[in-house]
């Protein structure tokens, strides 16, 4: 398979979040400790993790996961799902308490 037809399967996990200034360092620390876990899985190709100071203390974090193929992705999201729930970890409530809004999306490559 060709570079062109390998990443014409790849999918891009884009998840965006707002985040009050006073929420950043536990918002950032857990997002970095997600990335770490992630990049050990099969079918991770790269991630960023980004971030753009906004108005009113409000700091709009954006990440970026690409991976091999839409299973990959299921895969992870899977792996990831189950290790928050053995933690007792749970993602939604902490984005409540910090007050911190999310916007996640998986998307592909644009065809032309």
């Amino acid at each position: 398979m060709n570079d062109r037809v390998k990443k014409a399967k790849q999918v891009f996990r884009v998840d965006r979040f707002k985040v009050p200034a006073a929420a950043l360092p536990e918002f950032t620390a857990r997002a970095r400790a997600a990335h770490q876990r992630l990049c050990m899985l099969p079918g991770f190709v790269e991630d960023r993790l980004l971030e753009s100071s906004g108005q009113h203390g409000v700091t709009t974090v954006v990440t970026v996961v690409v991976w091999k193929d839409r299973a990959a992705c299921d895969r992870a999201k899977r792996e990831i799902e189950r290790a928050y729930r053995q933690s007792g970890y749970d993602p939604q409530k902490t984005l409540q308490r910090l007050g911190i809004e999310a916007d996640r999306a998986v998307y592909t490559e644009l065809q032309r």
